[in-house]
C-alpha cells in the first residue's frame, strides 16, 4: 500500500477544511447513558434507572416493559450495557429474522451483533447475518425493514428488482422503515 506523509495529509486537510467542517456539522451529538433518560429499545420508551452503590460487586442489569434497571459500583455503565444491549439485541433480532427466513423456506445460520459505521446489516448467501445493535434503538417498522433486507439476501445476494420486490413482500412496512432508515438512521449512531 501508498503511504502518505503527515504533511501531506495534514495539507489535504487545511485545503478542504470548509468541506470537513460542513460534514462535523451534520454529525448527530452523542447522546450518553445517563439515570433516567427515556431510552427507545425494540419499539418502546423506557426509563434507564442507574443505581450507583459500593455494595454491588457486580453489575446487575434488568430490562422490564417501561424500564432498564442498572445496580453497579462502575462509575462508567457504558461498556456493561452496552455487552447486555447486544445481547437483547441478538435475542430479538434472530427471532424476527428466523421468522422472516421461514417464509421464502430459507435459514439464518448464524448472527452476529457488531457496532457497524458504515452498513445497518449484511447477509450472506449461506446465512451468516451481520446487524448492527444499535437497530434496537429505532422503531419497530425501521429495525423490521433491515432485517428483512437482509433475509431477501438469503435468495438474491444483489439490489436486483427482484431483491426489492421480494424485501417489499417481508417488511411488514417497507415504506416506512425505508424512510425512516434513510432520513433518521443516522440518530442511532448517537447513543452510548
Amino acid at each position: 500500500p501508498r503511504r502518505v506523509s503527515i504533511r501531506i495529509a495534514y495539507q489535504f486537510a487545511y485545503d478542504h477544511r470548509d468541506w470537513i467542517e460542513d460534514k462535523l456539522k451534520t454529525l448527530p451529538a452523542s447522546i450518553p447513558f445517563t439515570h433516567d433518560m427515556m431510552l427507545p429499545i425494540l419499539g418502546r420508551d423506557v426509563r434507564l434507572n442507574i443505581i450507583t452503590d459500593d455494595k454491588y460487586k457486580l453489575t446487575k442489569i434488568d430490562l422490564s416493559e417501561t424500564e432498564l434497571t442498572v445496580r453497579t459500583r462502575l462509575p462508567d455503565i457504558t461498556p456493561r450495557l452496552v455487552r447486555y444491549l447486544k445481547t437483547i439485541a441478538h435475542d430479538e433480532f434472530l427471532k424476527r429474522a428466523e421468522v422472516i427466513a421461514t417464509r421464502i423456506e430459507k435459514r439464518v445460520e448464524n448472527l452476529s451483533i457488531k457496532d457497524m459505521h458504515t452498513r445497518w446489516g449484511s447477509c450472506s448467501v449461506d446465512g451468516r447475518m451481520t446487524l448492527s445493535w444499535r437497530l434496537m434503538f429505532a422503531p419497530e417498522h425501521a429495525f423490521d425493514y433491515v432485517i428483512a433486507h437482509e433475509v431477501a439476501h438469503l435468495k438474491h445476494h444483489d439490489h436486483s428488482a427482484r431483491f426489492w420486490n421480494l424485501c417489499a413482500a417481508l417488511a411488514a412496512d417497507f415504506d416506512g422503515g425505508h424512510k425512516w432508515m434513510k432520513d433518521q438512521g443516522n440518530i442511532l449512531l448517537r447513543y452510548g
